[in-house]
């Protein structure tokens, strides 16, 4: 029998069936199963933009929160090229600047911006921050993306600009200043500096990050081309393209090519801990259990 037709509008983002294994996160039964996939997300995003030629020495630094220890976050090391990073290297940093695993060295400046915006924000699950091209020329003048085509949109009115740039960050208040103009939005400029994305997810933030750098440089182009006086989108039409693009299912989704083509091209696998393969081996003999009305179900499971 055939299979039924579907239209082009139940593939819309906000449509779009969530319980396909191909559009949704996977789930973990426990903080062992969550915290390793997350740092299995996070070595492929840190991959993403070693790949693209995004590494940026010392000055990049993405970090995501711990799942048992939510006052805690991973980040990236300083001494490891980003296309090289894997869940190993990774350095578990508390809110208070106590490192709790890893033995590589830690920027401090990642705890100085990272940790006050974890604090702050318990829907951050991921906090990036790096200093490429184009969105480090937005921050010479402390620019904001505008919008005027359509991908700019995820950034309307959800871009914040920090001016208060005094040096090398190395002190926790410079997150916490931060934070006072990031309020809820989603990207902050930070003059002189670089940006920063946050997300509900690793995908979330590195998505918006990449979209940002793309923006900036169609900005800068765009500028250079006409002007800076280009026409904006209405803001009933930039608001709503907006909040299309951004939900947190959204924004995970679009990540989902770059992971897979950085999977595909480093060998990149992904095996939960022995830890959460019983715990899903128990929850399904409970389910199976469950299916059944009497004792003898069980008695044939066991067997």
């Amino acid at each position: 029998m055939a299979n039924a037709k579907t239209g082009f509008d139940a593939t819309r983002l906000d449509k779009i069936d969530k319980s396909s294994i191909a559009c949704e996160a996977p789930t973990f039964l426990t903080h062992a199963g969550e915290n390793a996939w997350r740092k299995h997300v996070l070595s492929v995003a840190l991959r993403t933009f070693g790949d693209k030629g995004y590494d940026a020495g010392l000055a990049g630094h993405f970090t995501v929160r711990d799942s048992e220890h939510p006052d805690r976050f991973w980040v990236n090391p300083m001494d490891q090229h980003l296309s090289l990073m894997s869940p190993d290297d990774l350095v578990l940093v508390g809110h208070d600047g106590c490192i709790h695993e890893g033995s590589r060295p830690a920027n401090s400046g990642a705890f100085s911006v990272h940790a006050a915006i974890h604090e702050s924000r318990p829907d951050i699950i991921c906090s990036i921050h790096t200093h490429l091209t184009y969105s480090k020329v937005l921050a010479m003048k402390g620019d904001v993306i505008k919008a005027r085509s359509q991908d700019s949109c995820p950034f309307y009115n959800d871009m914040a600009v920090y001016e208060n740039y005094d040096g090398v960050p190395g002190e926790k208040r410079i997150g916490e200043e931060i934070m006072e103009v990031l309020g809820n939005k989603n990207s902050v400029i930070m003059k002189h500096h670089g940006a920063l994305t946050v997300g509900a997810s690793v995908e979330a933030a590195a998505f918006l990050f990449l979209e940002l750098e793309k923006c900036a440089e169609d900005q800068i182009i765009a500028e250079q081309a006409y002007g800076p006086n280009l026409p904006e989108l209405d803001h009933a039409v930039a608001q709503n393209v907006h909040d299309y693009l951004t939900s947190p299912h959204a924004l995970w989704l679009s990540f989902q090519s770059e992971f897979a083509k950085t999977c595909h091209d480093h060998g990149l696998t992904f095996e939960a801990p022995d830890e959460e393969m019983q715990a899903q081996h128990d929850h399904q003999i409970a389910q199976q259990v469950s299916a059944h009305d009497t004792g003898e179900g069980y008695s044939r499971l066991k067997q």
